[in-house]
């Protein structure tokens, strides 16, 4: 038979027909002679298999034809070198292949067993196994980006509000200085503290403000704002600059002469938000105080207040030169400095120590027993919040590692149940490395996309974050940017990382003939001591989570349960402050108020109503005064006891339902020209009378809260202790003065009512401006709601923590679930053969309920170490609950090993269901 004849038989029994047949012969032509009679033997052979392959569809035989015109073509070009031909392309793309690319790819893509040939390869049966898998796919992709997006979300608000700089000149120099009582309360520092320190080589520059309430006068009449008188260095040692004008201070030589008290700075917020951004506010004259004052710039947008309590201040004043002088040891002020050059905040302390003692052997009872109190300025403006991000911070890091751990795990599980797929892979000649690229590529194809649908939740997350405006400092510069993309990505890639080695390890097997043998029953000889080591990392992780869920709910429920001293449902408080141009009549003063207290009394719906200088819950900080018991042996400045200070009027105690246990309340006897009295709490009487009867007794008070106040009072009666700064605070001793006696021009109406704010608010305010038309009158508040928003710090932490802990418990169940089953399905002919021998099927069940509750008890343990060594960062956030509580701890325990206990029941109970003889068999086969 002639060679032409002889191909025509062999091409008819190819399927290839019509166009295919033709490129089919071309390339056998293009194929180089000596290399012709191999090609034709290979390809026929393959074209033939794929022929009879049984795929559930058939190959496109024009890609096939195509594909071995390519090979032909490379054969020619390269002059005797191996082509991949076919053979390896079909064996790397496992049992059902998408034969050779489309024309539209070109040749290149089967140019040559490159490693990125075999890449693209594992990458497009990677996409057909995703594709053909969408619920465990959606499951991955979805449980990997929402940890991705908690991660990222809590990381943004760390890096913006915790870790990034201020927006100030070097502000690493930075630092805030304020004294420390013996008691160990922040307090301030006095003028004459800071004219001795700013003499002092430790400081570059230093400077002092204090910020209260004052009036502006608005085009709808006086309001109360919050105003900073700051010294002509303020500005200055911050290093910022004025967005519109210039700053105070700015002019040295005015500063020197005394200048610039007839001028103000706006703050950005307040020249935004109610004078609508209009520049030609500056230079404008607007009334502070009852005093004219010349607006010469606005504040940068980036300026904080960094006093004590953080308060905001709308309007920058420089500090009048007389009032210090008359005063100069007032302690009102905050210290802020730019430490010098090598200089650090330890020297700082031993410079203000210095100062103190200096002053204190002068004026002991103003210096004497305080302690300087230095830090960083970015850390003084954070307070809790920064603590609490960086919890949230470590929390959700822990969860990120636990949706890893346990995606990890999960691919692993994935890969080991196709081990056949890859040992049939290896033994017709694929080799390790493509079984390998294989095995490892469709974790983190499914991980990039979890880190991309990551990313997006971050951004709404993070807006959702904002709209909502929670009690962050620096809120404003929280942005979703390059660091939130950057950090996604990152956790994205980690994540791959992860499950890709863990797959490798655990799933990969080097062993393909028995892996034919057993089907999923094989993988790394180490696998098993790796999975449930893998798990029981997952339960150590778990464990600090839980705990910190578990002692934030008991705190919680202890402030809850926490003794108020009051009822404060259904009790409504709003301030009213005097003019200044009327506020130093005290015959007036004591004569408004009490008229205030009568006319909103009588007022529909109202109950009961009184005044008091502080509203209990609605106060952060208060004074305090040191006093000395008459009769006493008189103690040292060190050793005095000091007390909170409150303003109270008759009807005050009534109102919010706090008892008096002992002697009367304040009434009409207390007026200016009487006997000067005082109340006390019941933990003043604890500590300074040994719970004896105080009545009768008298106390001296050190400070005066209005100039002229009898120092020495009689006690008349003891009342029981109230929150006055909030449940989270333990109660202190403290001393009430009643209002007629010390009148101050700005008291709180406290009334208790069954209407609701929106309600009172214009009867309350016809009632004060009737009296006197120029007073302020702000809007009220209930102390209900006051006492909510005091716990929603600790409520909504103790949420999050807890949805966290949930989240970790749950994954690490999956994984334990997951990782028992596997067992159950390895391990089906050694559970037949106990069968056989005798085990009963309650035998089988505690068998794996046994290895469950051991891999939970191997995580337990040095998960409770870890959780104990991050106690500091916890035990900030606790009040009246310690870190190490025997009842959070027992819990902790409780709940991880019943629900490992609760993952083990099912696969125990599926081992126990095992047919013996089913499984020999399989065994046998």
């Amino acid at each position: 038979m002639s060679s032409k004849r002889q191909r025509r038989r062999e091409d008819s029994l190819l399927p290839l027909r019509g166009i295919d047949a033709a490129v089919w012969r071309l390339a056998r032509r293009v194929a180089p002679p000596d290399h012709r009679t191999r090609f034709v033997r290979e390809w026929s052979g393959e074209i033939a298999h794929l022929a009879k392959r049984d795929c559930g569809r058939r190959p496109s035989w024009r890609t096939v034809a195509l594909a071995a015109l390519a090979d032909a073509w490379w054969l020619r070009r390269h002059r005797g070198a191996e082509a991949p031909g076919l053979a390896s392309r079909l064996l790397d793309a496992g049992p059902c292949p998408i034969a050779a690319p489309s024309p539209a790819s070109g040749p290149p893509s089967i140019a040559g067993p490159t490693i990125l040939h075999r890449i693209a390869l594992a990458v497009r049966l990677g996409r057909r196994r995703i594709v053909r898998s969408p619920l465990f796919s959606t499951l991955f992709v979805l449980l990997l980006a929402t940890g991705v997006a908690a991660a990222a979300t809590v990381y943004t608000l760390a890096h913006e509000v915790v870790f990034a700089p201020l927006a100030y000149d070097q502000p690493e120099r930075l630092v805030r200085l304020l004294l420390r009582d013996p008691d160990g309360k922040l307090d301030w520092t006095s003028w004459g503290q800071f004219e001795r320190l700013g003499a002092s080589d430790v400081f570059e520059s230093i400077a002092a403000s204090t910020t209260f309430p004052g009036t502006w006068r608005s085009p709808e009449g006086l309001e109360r704002i919050q105003r900073s008188f700051v010294s002509a260095s303020y500005f200055e040692t911050l290093g910022v600059s004025a967005s519109l004008g210039r700053l105070l201070g700015s002019d040295s030589g005015e500063a020197r002469n005394g200048g610039g008290q007839d001028q103000v700075v706006l703050a950005d917020g307040f020249w935004r938000q109610r004078m609508a951004a209009d520049e030609t506010a500056l230079g404008a004259t607007i009334e502070v105080d009852g005093r004219p004052r010349t607006v010469i710039g606005i504040a940068p947008p980036e300026l904080y207040g960094h006093d004590l309590g953080n308060e905001a201040p709308q309007l920058y004043l420089l500090q009048p030169a007389a009032q210090v002088a008359r005063s100069p040891h007032f302690r009102v002020f905050t210290l802020l400095a730019r430490l010098g050059e090598g200089q650090d905040a330890a020297a700082a302390a031993a410079e203000l120590e210095r100062a103190t003692a200096g002053l204190a052997e002068d004026r002991p009872e103003t210096y004497g027993g305080w302690r300087a109190e230095v830090e960083p300025l970015r850390e003084a403006l954070l307070g809790d919040a920064g603590r609490s991000l960086r919890l949230l911070l470590w929390a959700v890091v822990a969860l990120l590692l636990l949706v890893t751990l346990d995606l990890a795990g999960l691919m692993a599980s994935r890969a080991l149940s196709r081990a056949r797929e890859s040992a049939l892979h290896q033994a017709i000649g694929a080799g390790h490395g493509a079984a390998a690229v294989h095995a490892l590529i469709e974790g983190p194809m499914l991980c990039l996309l979890g880190g991309v649908l990551g990313i997006a939740l971050t951004g709404l997350a993070l807006a959702a974050i904002l709209r909502a405006g929670p009690a962050l400092p620096r809120l404003g510069e929280i942005a979703w940017g390059a660091p939130t993309v950057v950090f996604a990505l990152l956790a994205a890639l980690g994540s791959s990382l992860v499950v890709a080695v863990a797959t490798l390890l655990l799933a990969h097997s080097r062993q393909p003939f028995l892996a034919l043998r057993t089907g999923a029953r094989s993988g790394s000889p180490h696998g098993a001591a790796l999975r449930s080591l893998l798990i029981s990392t997952q339960i150590a992780i778990a464990v600090p989570l839980v705990l910190g869920a578990c002692l934030l709910l008991r705190n919680l429920l202890e402030l809850r349960g926490r003794e108020l001293g009051l009822e404060p449902d259904g009790v409504y408080s709003l301030r009213v402050s005097r003019a200044p141009e009327r506020s130093t009549d005290r015959a007036d003063n004591a004569r408004l108020f009490a008229e205030l207290v009568e006319r909103v009394g009588a007022l529909p719906g109202t109950g009961a109503a009184g005044a008091s200088l502080y509203t209990p819950l609605l106060t952060e900080e208060a004074d305090r005064t040191r006093f000395q018991v008459q009769g006493e042996p008189h103690r040292t400045q060190d050793d005095a006891p000091r007390a909170l200070m409150q303003i109270s009027s008759p009807g005050f105690l009534e109102t919010l339902r706090t008892r008096v246990v002992a002697g009367r309340d304040f009434d009409s006897r207390d007026h200016l020209d009487a006997p000067p009295v005082a109340l006390v709490n019941r933990e003043l009487v604890r500590r300074a009378f040994s719970d004896q009867s105080p009545l009768g007794r008298r106390l001296e008070l050190e400070l005066s809260l209005i100039p002229g106040d009898p120092p020495v009072r009689e006690i008349v009666g003891v009342v029981e202790d109230q929150a006055q700064l909030g449940p989270l605070a333990r109660p202190e001793p403290m001393v009430y003065l009643p209002h007629a006696q010390t009148p101050w021009p700005s008291m709180a109406l406290v009334l208790r009512s069954s209407l609701d704010p929106e309600a009172l608010q214009p009867a309350l305010r016809a009632a004060v401006l009737e009296l006197d038309s120029d007073a302020i009158v702000e809007p009220a508040i209930g102390l209900g709601s006051a006492f909510e928003s005091t716990l929603a710090r600790p409520r909504g932490l103790a949420h999050l923590l807890l949805a966290f802990a949930v989240a970790a418990t749950l994954v690490s169940a999956l994984g334990l679930y997951a990782a028992l089953s596997m067992q159950v399905a390895q391990r089906g002919q050694e559970i037949g053969l106990r069968m056989a021998l005798g085990a009963t099927r309650r035998d089988v069940a505690r068998l794996f309920l046994a290895r469950g509750a051991t891999i939970t008890a191997a995580g337990l343990a040095p998960g409770i170490l870890l959780a104990l060594g991050l106690r500091r960062v916890l035990s900030a956030q606790l009040h009246g609950v310690g870190a190490a509580d025997p009842l959070a701890v027992g819990a902790t325990l409780g709940t991880l090993l019943l629900t490992g206990l609760l993952a083990s029941w099912l696969p125990a109970q599926r081992a126990a269901r095992h047919d013996p003889r089913r499984s020999l068999q399989d065994g046998a086969g």
